[in-house]
């Protein structure tokens, strides 16, 4: 008996569907076991699956490290707010950066500071390293909270990555 097993976000189980009636129809006896690495937060109804099996990968207690998800390429738009910036995750899911999908920098042990993307829930891309060079690039000083802030601007949000003075004695 053969098993396959497939890893796959909640919006992209129509085409891990796919992929399993394919692999039972060609490799009759087999198993085809689908990892959902989301929560079904949408009520879908699963059972147009069928005799696909799921696997939801919280409940198994698989630990990620940092983040599921990488944020790898950036699409700078503008709106009616000014700067939009879209970010595409390493699953092909596009996300734009606004209130609901925030970045938050957290330090890095190197000293330095690592980006992260909000995807959904409790879910996070972490940005890469080309990709927060660019955003250090188009960053700018505002006052938040009645503080100089180094950071930048999406959908009329600003995400704060530093405080401006450390910012200005880095360069």
């Amino acid at each position: 008996m053969h098993i396959v097993f497939t890893l796959c976000s909640i919006n992209y189980l129509a085409q891990a569907k796919t992929l399993g009636d394919s692999v039972l129809r060609h490799n009759p006896g087999s198993r085809f076991i689908i990892g959902l690495i989301d929560k079904n937060h949408t009520g879908l109804d699963l059972s147009f699956l069928g005799n696909l099996e799921l696997l939801e990968v919280e409940k198994v207690g698989i630990h990620v490290d940092d983040a599921p998800f990488l944020a790898v390429e950036m699409v700078k738009d503008s709106d009616g707010r000014g700067r939009l910036l879209r970010f595409r995750t390493n699953v092909d899911d596009w996300v734009t950066c606004d209130s609901s999908h925030r970045l938050r920098f957290e330090a890095a042990a190197d000293g330095g500071l690592t980006p992260y993307l909000h995807v959904r829930a409790e879910l996070w891309a972490k940005v890469t390293r080309a990709l927060y060079y660019d955003l250090v690039d188009m960053g700018e000083e505002r006052v938040v909270d009645g503080r100089p802030m180094f950071g930048v601007a999406s959908s009329g949000e600003f995400f704060a990555m530093a405080d401006a003075a450390q910012v200005r004695g880095a360069f």
